[in-house]
């Protein structure tokens, strides 16, 4: 049984790890999917529709009927007081936004913590339409910062807080996740050669 241990390979190791992560994701995936629509069954989660106009914008001013940023850290703010899976909007950007960060607070008064950060994409098919998804969370405030290109324009269609999603929304990996897959999943591998060779070298 050792020997047989022993003479495992490291890419048997990683690739072991590696669908060991796939299944958490998975997993991980469904239990978010479930939460999202038990919350919307109960209604706690609801879908709303906003301009950029119902948002307390700073950084920001409209003009031409469009929105121009003053400075390289325009902000949109809003008070939801409620379940949040996500935020998702079409705009056009006159020249290339740079990172969309969305940060959400679950305190009043609640300062900025990396951890509550996240990164909206770009979808592939529609280059203007521009979505962030979360596991359902309950939050007092949501922002987001729409670029970081002062005298950008955007040209902002509606504004969607908790867009409905579908199980493959939480099964498909962002490309963040996928960076996550690799780390973990080294890690993981690692953690079974640590094994192995304790293992080995205690029934030697």
């Amino acid at each position: 049984m050792i020997k047989k241990i022993e003479k495992i390979p490291f890419i048997a190791l990683l690739l072991t790890a590696f669908i060991t992560v796939a299944v958490v994701f998975g997993a991980n995936g469904c239990l978010n999917y479930y939460k999202e629509m038990s919350a919307r069954k109960e209604g706690t989660l609801v879908t709303k529709q906003l301009q950029v106009q119902d948002f307390v914008i700073d950084g920001m001013r409209e003009k031409d009927g469009q929105w121009q940023t003053t400075d390289g850290d325009p902000k949109l703010m809003i008070n939801i007081s409620g379940m949040f899976t996500g935020i998702e909007f079409t705009a056009e950007y006159l020249v290339y936004p740079g990172d969309i960060i969305r940060y959400y607070f679950t305190q009043p008064g609640e300062g900025f913590s990396p951890r509550k950060r996240l990164y909206v994409s770009q979808n592939n098919d529609n280059p203007q339409l521009y979505r962030c998804k979360t596991p359902a969370t309950y939050v007092v405030d949501i922002r987001l910062d729409p670029t970081t290109v002062a005298g950008n324009m955007i040209d902002f269609d509606s504004i969607i807080i908790n867009p409905p999603h579908s199980l493959s929304d939480y099964l498909t990996p962002a490309p963040y996740h996928l960076m996550m897959w690799v780390v973990y999943s080294l890690l993981l591998a690692a953690i079974f050669r640590f094994v192995q060779e304790f293992f080995t070298k205690s029934f030697e």
